[in-house]
């Protein structure tokens, strides 16, 4: 796939379209269960490690990944410190569907704030950057580092397939 129909189809089509259907077409409601603050973080967070391994040309790990996505592309980046990310919600969130702070959804600032009872990140405001960010990434992406990145991910799938 050459870089443009990636970006028109997986970046603009897929991701970005998939994430404004979860935000806008399931709103919060205060005080009330099925808010999808949990898919919707998780999401972001996952969409943020795969792009960012477009910017490096390589897949290299949540931290690496998102920490280039986010230097690259986010307007504000230091609302998002990268280890907090890792630990306590991609980890928790990927590993025991249960984020390791809170995660809230009120759009507010910053995205990552500390509460008495711990950590909490806004999923509405990371969401909203997130999508927002999207474009920077369009103009950062080289079309060489996009291509090392394509070869590695089709002689991956290959390698897999011949196993």
């Amino acid at each position: 796939m050459d870089r443009q129909t990636f970006l028109d189809t997986v970046v603009f089509g897929y991701i970005k379209k998939d994430l404004e259907n979860m935000r806008d077409k399931i709103r919060p409601q205060t005080a009330t269960i099925g808010n999808i603050n949990f898919p919707l973080a998780l999401c972001v967070l996952a969409y943020m490690e795969y792009l960012g391994s477009f910017l490096l040309g390589h897949p290299a790990g949540f931290s690496q990944s998102v920490r280039k996505y986010i230097s690259k592309c986010f307007t504000n980046p230091d609302e998002y410190p990268v280890e907090i990310l890792r630990d306590i919600f991609r980890n928790g969130l990927a590993h025991e569907y249960f984020a390791r702070g809170g995660i809230s959804r009120d759009g507010e600032r910053p995205a990552v704030y500390k509460e008495v009872g711990g950590v909490i990140l806004d999923s509405e405001t990371l969401v909203n950057d997130f999508l927002e960010s999207l474009n920077k990434f369009k103009q950062e992406l080289e079309d060489g580092i996009y291509t090392q990145r394509v070869n590695r991910a089709e002689s991956s799938i290959t390698d897999r397939n011949a196993r």
